[in-house]
């Protein structure tokens, strides 16, 4: 649903979008593409007002995690997705106690 709200305000501010343009855009002109950076950047001011600790790859670990568990999407996709070498890295999120262990090293 937020995803679907972010597409519908870019197209409001008329900003670049189609299949091979990136997804995500800053939202002030000029537009550009979002990267890591920027991204990182956000979620430290939103983590210095809530008093948290997230960051953009705590959200790739919950999409590998969810990924991983759903039936109807074979692991040799969410090892493409991710960009794993090996399939063992991506059957690391088949477990939740292997997750939890990954992101304490």
């Amino acid at each position: 649903m937020w995803l679907r709200l972010y597409q519908e305000e870019l197209r409001r501010l008329a900003v670049p979008r189609g299949p091979r343009l990136p997804l995500w855009w800053t939202l002030r002109r000029p537009w550009r593409p979002l990267t890591y950076h920027a991204a990182r950047a956000m979620f430290v001011r939103v983590n210095e007002g809530l008093g948290a600790n997230g960051s953009p790859h705590d959200l790739r670990h919950t999409a590998a995690y969810r990924m991983a568990r759903d039936p109807e999407l074979p692991l040799t996709d969410v090892q493409w997705v991710l960009g794993h070498r090996h399939i063992t890295t991506t059957q690391v999120y088949l477990n939740p106690r292997e997750l939890h262990q990954a992101g304490e090293k």
